[in-house]
């Protein structure tokens, strides 16, 4: 397997670290670059070639992992949807009743949203089309069905009304999500001890839940 001339360092390397053509995390390491480059400026920055010279490595070698961009793409909001699910499952351990629940969920995703804004939007600006491909999909709809078992929960319990629990989700992670992106643009500014991201959050989902709840007989 070839390997650059002795003493021609790659750049950012020291003489005598050069890496070979390809080694066998490289898939892992160009991720972590990728992660870099995509939180620090944007996924129009993200490039193969650029990857592969951070990882000190070919220009090519980064295609046997990822033919193309837009696989590159897809493993990123991947590991976003990875990392968001599991954040989820644990905002979940420690509440029981529906409202303590979905309010979790909602902290959950805006900070989220607020950590990392450009994984987020790479996230959800996958099309449709993208997500039926396969594994992509399978994670995406993870979230949405743990979403979606919460309020199943609920219904069942008889907190919230009636009617497609997948509507109803869908109503929800919207709601969520555009007061989420809002927030990490920085189109909500905070105002100290009035509206900082946590009780604009805690109010959203509390009209949310209104919203959910079972109508009430006028009479």
């Amino acid at each position: 397997m070839p390997t650059r001339a002795p003493n021609v360092p790659s750049q950012g390397r020291a003489v005598g670290d050069e890496r070979p053509y390809h080694h066998g995390r490289l898939r892992a390491e160009l991720l972590v670059h990728a992660h870099g480059v995509l939180r620090a400026d944007g996924a129009d920055a993200l490039t193969l070639r650029d990857l592969g010279r951070r990882a000190g490595v070919s220009p090519s070698a980064p295609f046997r992992h990822f033919a193309t961009r837009t696989d590159l793409l897809d493993a990123l909001a991947m590991d976003g949807y990875r990392t968001l699910l599991a954040s989820m499952r644990t905002a979940l351990e420690s509440e029981t009743s529906t409202q303590g629940r979905l309010h979790a969920l909602a902290r959950n995703y805006v900070a989220f949203a607020r950590t990392n804004p450009p994984l987020l939007r790479l996230m959800t600006g996958r099309r449709k089309s993208t997500w039926d491909r396969g594994a992509l999909g399978d994670i995406a709809g993870s979230a949405f069905a743990l979403l979606e078992s919460v309020i199943r929960d609920g219904q069942a319990a008889g907190e919230l009304r009636a009617g497609d629990p997948s509507d109803l989700t869908i109503a929800a992670w919207s709601q969520v999500h555009g007061l989420a992106t809002l927030i990490a643009d920085g189109m909500l500014e905070p105002v100290p001890d009035r509206h900082t991201p946590s009780t604009v959050v805690h109010t959203a989902v509390d009209v949310l839940i209104n919203g959910l709840r079972p109508a009430t007989d006028p009479g």
